[in-house]
């Protein structure tokens, strides 16, 4: 007869399909509530009917049903004060909220998610609802999780991917419930003020306090910050270098509490409550406190909550004597994970937490089950076990860093090799430090002596891994479906080494993508169109793939993100055949050159020269990618002439392209010689010149480039924006996309 031993991956399964199907579709309340009721009446049949094995079948509908509702409701049902209807208006906003998740500091910026509850536009304050992302432009420790903010500044729109393969941003925000971005450049402008806890949060907050302050007391200032940061995960005091060496060695996920943490103090506590005369009850009841507190003193970080559910779990099985399996705790914990909150799918910190953790518990049996046969010593098969956890663990998590982040790093399986023990063993002398102090303060001081000298010896170490020129590595951007990949190939390398059946599928999966590669080289069009346009919102790139290649690159004055170097040239250096001759920055010429500098670092095989050109300081550049497959000489097919503030291309000689940033520039161009096919591209950063330029009789010449979407201009009518898509976009650009153009094509 049939059985399912996984219940619960049925149910994860169900839930996650809920979730995508809640949100790709909007087909309003009433379906998803129907659903729910029908499922929920499905399962009182099968509770009464069904045997009981197949009664998990009904269990997961009703899970999917009510996915499908909360998703749906969450990314197509927007209430009247979500704080995204603010997005793009350039008046200057104050926000009140709190930080609902631990900040993300980055090289040169932190990244730090609100949740708003109010703000004050025109002196009046209004409720609000939803979450905005902070982007500070430097690196700051001086905010945590749970902190209440309030800030100025101007909501803006997320920027989107517009290359093909690269990492959609934008959406990546709203599958999280980011409704818009807000760039703060110095993080003194953030006020913060002293949160209203409630008796569980003044309690949980003056334990949190107690042990930050036994740190400072006892250990010196470095061992103190780290020794919070593996505990509960305060990473407030940690310097900003200390916190980019854990992050370019891969040992990051030792600052962020995980599963280890959470077993190590369990490991202590039960050990500790041997010497008490408690009933079961009584004692798991203890436990779960201390894991409920526990997880609250670590602000319920994603890879802790996933622990702290699974160790619960765990213990309530065993409290009622069942067995437990541990990929059906996986399951279950990821499932409530995502009813509870179906954005969870979509965060970096879930997806990591627990793909590391299931793979883990599939692969670590797989390899064990090679030194089964070998006689090995205890301290031997520990460091065994550290090494292949370490090795399991970074093939795991790197394509889904490198997806996310664009970095990985090299190191990861050294440095977790030798730094992992030592935090272990840091954690448990955190542990003893506490107790000690708690009994006797008088007498913390002789483990704090010890646990200095460890966490100072973790610290040198953790700096001289930093060191590597190998540590970090930055990938070309890929496309999701690569992550999925690589994942299924190592799922079935490891799985290959015991099983039979797993090596008959990898090398049928080896055989499909070699296929698959073969095809693509065979049906793919080898030719590339004559134009591609590009527009991100605060920048905007078109490619023109002829006369050797022309890339034209107009950037916001005001935005600093550099979106050439992070996505523009991966995308050219991942292309077919060799990069564009020419590239064009409409920006002034030092900031060119900063650019290219950072550029040349990130991909040192790639070189650009500048070509001699008269301009001023603040009109475009032209530079030639060196050493390329050109000739020294100027190509003479094509013609590239720069004012200030407009560029003119003639690829060939029938066609012209004039790029410029008002249309006052546009209107004193000379009319265009008879033998000329013009076409005028207008880089409208204004509301005025978007206005007048759909009201011009010659408007049919133009195509518009918007620095913000459509939804931001506040003084055009809907039928003013239809008539402007009408006349001046043509289907030829929205934002966000990318467009395929062909001068085969009637282009004026």
């Amino acid at each position: 007869m049939f059985s399912f031993r996984y219940p619960a991956v049925v149910v994860l399964t169900f839930v996650i399909i809920g979730t995508l199907l809640g949100w790709k579709i909007d087909p309003g309340l009433p379906v998803p509530i129907a659903l729910v009721m029908a499922a929920f009446i499905f399962l009182l049949y099968g509770f009464f009917r069904l045997p009981r094995k197949y009664f998990i079948f009904p269990l997961a509908a009703l899970a999917m049903a009510a996915t499908f509702l909360s998703a749906g409701m969450k990314y197509h049902l927007f209430p009247p004060d979500d704080i995204g209807r603010f997005a793009g208006c350039r008046e200057q906003l104050r926000f009140f909220g709190r930080i609902d998740k631990w900040p993300v500091i980055k090289r040169h910026k932190t990244l730090i998610t609100c949740r708003v509850d109010s703000i004050v536009v025109n002196d009046s304050i209004r409720p609000a609802s939803g979450s905005i992302l902070m982007n500070i432009r430097r690196e700051t420790t001086r905010f945590s999780l749970g902190d209440q903010i309030s800030f100025t500044g101007s909501l803006g729109r997320p920027r989107r991917s517009g290359y093909p393969g690269g990492f959609d941003y934008s959406r990546y925000l709203f599958n999280r419930g980011i409704r818009g971005t807000v760039y703060i450049s110095n993080p003194v402008r953030i006020m913060v003020h002293q949160p209203a806890y409630n008796l569980f949060g003044r309690t949980i907050n003056d334990i949190r306090q107690w042990i930050l302050e036994c740190f400072r007391g006892n250990l010196t200032e470095i061992p103190a910050s780290l020794a919070s940061g593996f505990l509960i995960g305060e990473t407030r005091d940690i310097p900003e270098d200390i916190y980019q060496a854990f992050r370019r060695t891969g040992t990051m996920h030792l600052l962020a509490v995980s599963g280890s943490n959470v077993a190590l103090v369990l490991l202590v506590m039960i050990f500790l409550l041997r010497f008490f005369p408690m009933k079961r009850p009584v004692r798991l009841m203890v436990l779960l406190v201390i894991i409920v507190a526990f997880s609250h003193l670590s602000y319920n970080q994603p890879s802790v909550v996933r622990a702290s559910l699974m160790a619960t779990l765990i213990l309530a099985a065993r409290f009622f004597y069942r067995r437990t399996d541990l990929n059906n705790i996986i399951a279950a914990t990821a499932a409530i994970l995502i009813i509870y909150d179906p954005g969870n799918l979509f965060d970096i910190g879930f997806q990591l937490s627990f793909a590391v953790a299931w793979a883990l518990i599939l692969f670590l049996p797989q390899v064990n089950y090679l030194f089964e046969s070998f006689e090995m010593r205890t301290p031997v098969r520990y460091l065994l076990l550290i090494a292949l956890s370490s090795l399991i663990a970074s093939l795991t998590a790197a394509p889904i860093t490198s997806y996310y982040f664009g970095q990985t790093s090299l190191v990861t399986v050294f440095s977790n090799l030798i730094i992992v023990p030592m935090v272990s063993l840091a954690v448990i002398g955190i542990v003893i430090l506490l107790l000690v102090n708690l009994a006797l303060p008088a007498a913390a001081i002789v483990p704090g002596i010890m646990l200095d000298r460890l966490l100072n010896v973790t610290h040198y170490l953790v700096g001289w891994f930093g060191r590597w020129k190998i540590a970090a590595a930055s990938p070309p951007s890929f496309p999701a479906v690569y992550v999925y990949v690589i994942l299924i190939a190592v799922t079935l390398l490891f799985l290959s080494i015991r099983y039979r059946y797993a090596r008959r599928l990898a090398c049928f999966f080896v055989l499909l993508i070699a296929v698959s590669c073969l095809a693509v080289d065979i049906f793919a069009s080898p030719s590339s169109p004559d134009m591609e346009i590009f527009n991100h919102g605060t920048s905007q790139a078109i490619i023109i793939n002829r006369a050797g290649g022309i890339v034209i690159y107009h950037q916001n004055r005001e935005n600093r993100y550099d979106d050439f170097t992070a996505n523009l040239l991966p995308y050219l250096a991942g292309r077919r055949g060799s990069l564009p001759q020419y590239f064009v920055f409409m920006e002034p010429a030092y900031q060119t050159e900063r650019r290219l500098n950072r550029a040349c670092e990130i991909i040192p095989r790639i070189k650009f020269k500048p070509v001699e050109v008269e301009t001023g300081l603040k009109s475009p550049t032209v530079w030639r990618t060196f050493p390329g497959d050109y000739p020294a000489e100027t190509d003479s097919s094509c013609i590239i002439r720069i004012a200030q503030g407009m560029v003119v291309v003639e690829p060939d000689n029938f066609r012209r392209l004039v790029f410029s940033e008002s249309i006052e520039m546009l209107k004193s161009l000379r009319e265009p010689d008879s033998g000329y096919l013009t076409s005028c591209f207008l880089f409208a950063g204004r509301d005025s010149d978007l206005a007048e330029a759909a009201g011009q009789s010659y408007c049919s010449q133009y195509r518009v480039l918007l620095e913000r979407s459509l939804e931001s201009y506040n003084i055009l009518s809907d039928s003013e924006v239809e008539g402007i898509k009408e006349n001046l976009f043509d289907n030829l650009i929205e934002r966000g996309k990318h467009i395929y153009y062909s001068f085969e094509d009637d282009i004026d």
